[in-house]
């Protein structure tokens, strides 16, 4: 059955004072809905793209294909959305939210700083190793003893190579994901 989100603190990098935030409630199917906070002053094109994705239904009944032990948790994507400027220090934009555990940042290929689109991760652990490169854009507030849960169940038997990603039946579904609100500061342009 599904599990009651407990309060998450993450542990933030950046001071959100003043900042532009966004309230989404992520429902994984059998296990419970997880609350993220988007700051846009972080990263308003990451932020402003993810938000648009969210209020089309876009990432409902879409997969979590990835569970990387100890990483990260990341979803499928899906076809045809555009590609968005990476908004992190290797890439020229200041970005100062750290990949500490429970923090949102965009997938992206190896090669192309400006190929993220719709795949993101959620940190399971912290992991150093990613800031400058990735582009973090949010955290969890709470729900992250939902994906400790799913992290417990999901066995490395299910991998199908080094990097997490999982077998077709060990795969997950997103069954709902909504915004749920925003503290009124406008996104910066």
């Amino acid at each position: 059955g599904e599990m009651a989100a407990k309060p998450f603190e993450a542990n933030i990098s950046v001071d959100t004072e003043g900042h532009s935030l966004h309230y989404v409630e992520m429902t994984i199917k059998n296990y419970g809905t997880v609350s993220l906070t988007l700051d846009a002053s972080v990263a308003p094109i990451t932020v402003t793209n993810f938000l648009s994705l969210v209020n089309s239904g876009y990432f409902n009944n879409t997969k979590i294909s990835r569970l990387q032990h100890g990483f990260v948790m990341q979803n499928a994507g899906g076809e045809g959305t555009d590609c968005i400027k990476g908004e992190f220090a290797e890439n020229g934009v200041k970005n100062d939210l750290l990949h500490k555990k429970g923090v949102l940042s965009m997938a992206r290929n190896g090669i192309s700083m400006n190929s993220a689109s719709d795949q993101f991760f959620i940190m399971l652990d912290d992991n150093s190793y990613l800031d400058g490169s990735y582009a973090g854009f949010g955290w969890v507030t709470a729900g992250m003893n939902i994906l400790e849960a799913i992290e417990d169940d999901i066995s490395t038997d299910s991998y199908i190579d080094q990097n997490g990603f999982l077998d077709a039946k060990s795969q997950l579904t997103i069954s709902e994901m909504k915004v749920t609100g925003n503290n009124g500061v406008e996104i910066p342009e």
